[in-house]
């Protein structure tokens, strides 16, 4: 959808909203000139104190339906500014191939007659989409990326070895904890999921590489996820592709603990980890990887070699 159409979408929605709120109350223009104030580091779903209490204050006043339009508006505006410039936060190669497939997606979610109140920071699902429309996020896939920083506690959630081994690698290899590129798993993008296999995972080390070289200042890749625990080598041999491909990259893989989010993740959808960890013989358990730009890039180079 090209800018005109989104004016009049735009257009649209705000007739709509109008008849049920004071938008003089809550302007639009306050809303979007919240984002200018985020800072260009942090979580993937942050969401600043005046953001919250003003969905909080729109949600008690008029309630989640129309909080929801109201949410929409707010996108429909993020995606008309990302249509009238050329650079989006992050310096990307192919900027429009990321983005526009998710907007086009998005698009038809805003316009269809779904729930408008699961258009909510409540719902992870709407944390990504304001966030990648405003430019934070790149949809990449299978993961997306966003600017955060490496973290530190992880190397000493083991034993000393993993904190030489952890403090090394951020000292000489990453050569600091900030910026780094942090991987997220988005489960609502269907297309994302669909690429989540050993070939999806080399494209997008080749696609991050090459950011990584519009991006000087970038000092690698880092994610935590159940995905990266070593023992799904026996547990799901099917995955163990990733791990075998950060080991490729000269990447570092760290023990980062348990929680009851990962649990469920591991095991929601997958029938045989599920009924290894009901009867006792699998634990599932976080790791959190890093990789540098120097040894993904030249990895990079040397995949396209034999490719």
């Amino acid at each position: 959808m090209q800018s005109p159409d989104l004016i009049i979408l735009r257009r649209e929605i705000y007739d709509k909203i109008s008849l049920k709120m004071d938008l003089n109350k809550f302007p639009i223009k306050t809303y979007l000139c919240e984002f200018d104030k985020y800072p260009a580091i942090s979580l993937w779903d942050y969401v600043s104190y005046k953001i919250k209490s003003l969905s909080d204050q729109i949600e008690l006043d008029y309630g989640p339906e129309i909080l929801g339009l109201y949410h929409k508006l707010i996108l429909v505006e993020l995606l008309i500014q990302c249509s009238n410039r050329k650079e989006i936060n992050i310096q990307l190669a192919k900027v429009d191939q990321y983005y526009q497939r998710f907007f086009d997606q998005l698009i038809k979610r805003i316009t269809n007659n779904e729930n408008n109140s699961s258009f909510n920071y409540k719902l992870r699902r709407f944390r990504f989409e304001i966030n990648i429309c405003r430019g934070f996020i790149v949809p990449t896939v299978p993961q997306y990326i966003n600017l955060h920083r490496a973290s530190r506690s992880v190397i000493f959630k083991k034993n000393l070895k993993q904190f030489w081994k952890g403090l090394y690698y951020i000292a000489f290899k990453l050569k600091g904890t900030k910026p780094v590129f942090r991987l997220h798993t988005n489960s609502n993008d269907s297309y994302a999921m669909s690429m989540f296999s050993e070939n999806g995972w080399r494209n997008l080390f080749v696609e991050i590489a090459e950011i990584l070289r519009h991006n000087k200042r970038v000092k690698g890749v880092t994610g935590t996820a159940w995905f990266f625990d070593p023992q799904l080598e026996l547990i799901s041999p099917e995955l163990a592709y990733i791990n075998n491909l950060v080991y490729e990259c000269n990447g570092l893989i760290l023990y980062n603990g348990t929680d009851e989010k990962s649990t469920h993740e591991a095991i929601f959808m997958n029938k045989s980890r599920r009924e290894k960890f009901q009867n006792g013989s699998y634990q599932p358990t976080k790791y959190t990887v890093y990789i540098s730009r120097d040894e993904l890039i030249q990895w990079s180079i040397a995949f396209r070699n034999i490719r």
